[in-house]
């Protein structure tokens, strides 16, 4: 019997929990939030939320205690960085941004925060009602002791520095919710598992774990890690740069000697580990039923139109075994899955 490293399980029942908050968001979405580029979760609670009168640049990535998409938001209309204004020469990107400057919620950030605590505590009391009262209590004690002082989801990351997660010290809250203490705890053992280790946590337990010494389809490999294709494709881009894997003919790819070594390391580092915890996620990622309740996207959701039905489908065929083994939140909205 294989048994998992305490990151694989809290990622997959972040993810789980994550993409039911979504989908929940997504569906009650205020007039003014509808027709923009739809955030995740890691958007809302290291972006977003904390966003109030006066805020600075500074203050937010220190409240945050990840760095934040402010290009990004500013382009989709979330937010307003100093004095820009579309059409500017710096709108949308992070030109001219500079420590002091400000960060105002625009109309529809402002509508969009008042839905999403609602709905992040619409979704915990749902899987109160499906995994017990006791064990949502257990986790959400337990995550918060295990990621005190750790952002509430993990850090977008990135391809230029090999997708390493890099948060910053934060002041720990009170009484954080379910996906907030699921979320400091998983990057808490992403960055104790990246110490000084040869590639990072999203690579190494998606993609490099889905792959061997012999050929394996290109288009397999979204099916096999539960990612989307484009995070499969920004993963297979690195790894092929830095040699540690190579196209074949025919839309394959294989790991090279240096790959199968990193991939080798990687496994061989246990982690932390957390027995009363790791009894819990294992009870909810066994509970496949109560999982797939919450996977099931809403009318009109994204996820449950192509091309995502699919991976939707298949994401119900087996929750527990189709979710990424670890987050790989990118630029595009901070999807937990890479969407």
């Amino acid at each position: 019997m294989v048994v998992e490293p305490l990151s694989v399980l809290l990622s997959r029942v972040w993810i789980a929990l994550v993409i039911e908050i979504d989908n929940a968001v997504e569906a009650s979405a205020p007039p003014e939030a509808v027709d923009r580029f739809r955030i995740s979760f890691p958007m809302w609670a290291n972006g977003l939320r904390l966003v109030h009168d006066g805020t600075t640049v500074a203050q937010l990535g220190a409240a945050a205690g990840a760095q934040v998409n402010l290009a990004g938001l500013e382009r989709w209309g979330w937010i307003v960085l100093g004095d820009r204004r579309r059409g500017d020469a710096g709108f949308g990107s992070h030109r001219g941004v500079i420590p002091s400057t400000s960060v105002r919620l625009t109309s529809a950030g402002t509508a969009v925060c008042r839905v999403w605590p609602d709905r992040i505590a619409e979704v915990e009391e749902r899987w109160r009602r499906r995994f017990g009262v006791p064990t949502v209590r257990a986790l959400t004690e337990l995550g918060s002791q295990l990621g005190a002082g750790m952002p509430w989801a993990l850090p977008e990351v990135h391809p230029r520095d090999g997708f390493y997660s890099h948060p910053l010290p934060t002041p720990s809250e009170d009484h954080p919710p379910l996906a907030a203490a699921l979320g400091s705890a998983l990057t808490a053992v992403t960055v104790h598992q990246e110490r000084s280790a040869p590639v990072s946590l999203a690579l190494s337990a998606n993609v490099l774990h889905a792959l061997g010494a012999e050929p394996a389809r290109t288009r397999d490999l979204p099916t096999r890690t539960g990612l989307a294709k484009e995070a499969v494709a920004v993963s297979i881009s690195y790894l092929a740069r830095h040699a540690l894997a190579t196209r074949t003919p025919g839309g394959t790819i294989r790991l090279t000697t240096a790959g199968i070594e990193a991939k080798e390391e990687a496994d061989a580092r246990p982690g932390p580990d957390h027995a009363q915890l790791r009894l819990l996620l294992d009870q909810v990622l066994a509970d496949t039923h109560a999982l797939r309740d919450g996977l099931h996207p809403p009318t009109g959701c994204w996820r449950g139109k192509p091309p995502h039905r699919t991976r939707t489908r298949h994401l119900l065929d087996d929750p527990a075994a189709a979710l990424p083994r670890q987050p790989i939140p990118l630029h595009r909205g901070g999807w937990p899955d890479g969407s």
